[in-house]
Formats: C-alpha cells, structure tokens, sequence
C-alpha cells in the first residue's frame, strides 16, 4: 500500500509542477497577462497558483481539464510529460471533432432504442 501511495504522490507532484510550468510559458509568451487572469480561467484563485508553484498544493483533476479546455494545452505534456506544452491548431480541432462524432453517435444509438 505504501508504494503505491508513495508513487500516487510522486505523480500528482509531477502532473502539479507541468501545470504552473505551463502557466510560467503562457506567462512568458504573453497569452495570459498575471497569476489572476490564469487562475479565474482554471476556475480557482491566485493563492491556489502560488500553492501548486511553492509545492504546497496539488493540481485538481477540474485544473487540469480546465487549462487544456481554456489554453489548448497538450494533455500529455501535462499528464505524462510527453511532447509540447501546447497542442498544434490541427491536435487541437482533431481532438474537438473526434469529441463531438462520439456525442453523435451516443445520441444517434439513444433514439433507434
């Protein structure tokens, strides 16, 4: 149990630094202006920004999903640390548009029942 925990942690540390990491290369590219404007995007507060940065708070998983949603951000990069931090326009619409043909096809398969 305790390796498993130990190893939770470690991930959720690493998932939490890729996330102010990317608030620090949006900062620095000059698509977000400050800490307040990032944080009412990801729906928190700028305390909870400064706390992922100093490592005495975690990212939440509505983070997470709120900062590839608002800023195109490469779910991978954030989760797993594999390729850039921000999607390609075409990652992007790729993504949307494979997102919404399931939608269609869940509602396509509720109405023939």
């Amino acid at each position: 149990m305790t390796k498993y925990s130990e190893q939770s942690k470690r991930r959720a540390h690493e998932v939490t630094q890729r996330l102010f990491s990317s608030f620090e290369y949006l900062r620095a590219r000059g698509l977000i202006s400050n800490k307040q404007e990032f944080s009412e995007r990801l729906g928190t507060y700028p305390n909870i920004i400064t706390g992922l940065g100093n490592g005495t708070r975690n990212a939440t998983l509505e983070m997470v999903i709120n900062l590839v949603n608002e800023f195109e951000v490469n779910p991978d990069y954030i989760l797993f640390g594999r390729g850039e931090v921000l999607l390609t326009k075409q990652e992007f619409v790729g993504d949307r548009v494979a997102a919404l043909e399931e939608r269609v096809l869940a509602l396509e398969s509720a109405f023939k029942k």
